[in-house]
């Protein structure tokens, strides 16, 4: 599914953008989720399309390394994550205010499953983690991504940069 391309072609790129990232929910998620776009501080070309850009960028990572990593670990690709910044702060427990027990640097994380309920409906505000160092924490759900991820893609247009397409979206 993710190689697929589900826009429908009679609709306008917009009204495809818009089911993509859920722009008509109630919650006003997809439209926090374009500002998270606009904000995002990477972007790299997009290999095959001149002049066109996608963000955020994916890190910089040894293929092989990472293939031997996950089969040691006996883990999968979406299970790891990077930080996206130098120094996230990893709290020993979910919440804004609880104590800090390592601090990230620029590395792959494992993202762990979190089996705490959470009957509010809306999206988890921290990620549970586990650290180089072997603890596990939380950290931020803004401050983690995860590997191959949704990305906007952006060209200019005159002097402006311009939407030009979007990879990922929910499933139809």
């Amino acid at each position: 599914m993710q190689d697929r391309d589900v826009a429908d072609k009679k609709k306008p790129g917009i009204a495809n953008l818009a089911s993509a990232i859920d722009l008509d929910g109630k919650d006003g998620a997809g439209w926090e989720l374009l500002v998270s776009y606009a904000s995002e501080p990477t972007a790299e070309p997009l290999p095959d399309k001149q002049n066109v850009i996608c963000a955020p960028a994916e890190p910089s990572i040894d293929s092989k390394a990472f293939e031997a990593l996950v089969n040691d670990t006996k883990t999968q690709p979406p299970e790891w994550g990077y930080p996206l910044k130098d120094g996230v702060e990893v709290r020993g427990a979910a919440k804004p205010d609880a104590p800090v027990i390592e601090k990230l640097g620029l590395i792959l994380v494992r993202v762990l499953p979190d089996n705490a309920p959470d009957d509010s409906g809306q999206p988890p505000q921290f990620l549970h983690v586990a650290t180089p160092s072997g603890k596990a924490g939380y950290v931020p759900t803004e401050t983690l991504s995860s590997l191959g991820g949704d990305q906007m893609c952006y060209t200019k247009d005159g002097g402006a940069w311009k939407i030009t397409g979007y990879f990922g979206g929910a499933a139809q």
